[in-house]
């Protein structure tokens, strides 16, 4: 019994310091040089995020010859609504490279496309 009172004491100690790390946003996309084109796209400063779309477009448009797959673009419903819109007035050229949902999704989605064309990982 000591055991068990022991445990269940362990584990709300546990659940006090609980943290949410899901990401909100996620962008991901195979390269075939394993180049990571997606760095400096988001700033934090003062709780409050800055979403750089004109340095994603840049990185989408100079990369694009590198994609093995979709650009996958994940973010959380109701995260940030006004970066989020910068997402939805992206040039259609870019837009067109795009595979979007909420991150879950997209890993879902990342992980399928891995699944059918495994010599990508060659």
């Amino acid at each position: 019994m000591y055991g068990l009172s022991t445990l269940a004491q362990a584990c709300q100690k546990q659940t006090l310091h609980y943290t949410d790390v899901s990401p909100v946003v996620t962008i991901a996309a195979v390269t075939k040089y394993g180049n990571h084109p997606f760095n400096y796209l988001v700033e934090d400063k003062s709780d409050e995020i800055t979403f750089k779309s004109e340095a994603f477009i840049e990185s989408v448009r100079a990369y694009r010859d590198q994609f093995l797959s979709p650009v996958y673009v994940g973010w959380r419903p109701g995260y940030a609504p006004a970066q989020f819109a910068k997402l939805t007035q992206l040039p259609e050229d870019v837009n067109a490279s795009l595979y979007g949902g909420t991150p879950g999704e997209i890993f879902q989605a990342l992980s399928e496309s891995l699944a059918a064309a495994p010599h990508w990982l060659d």
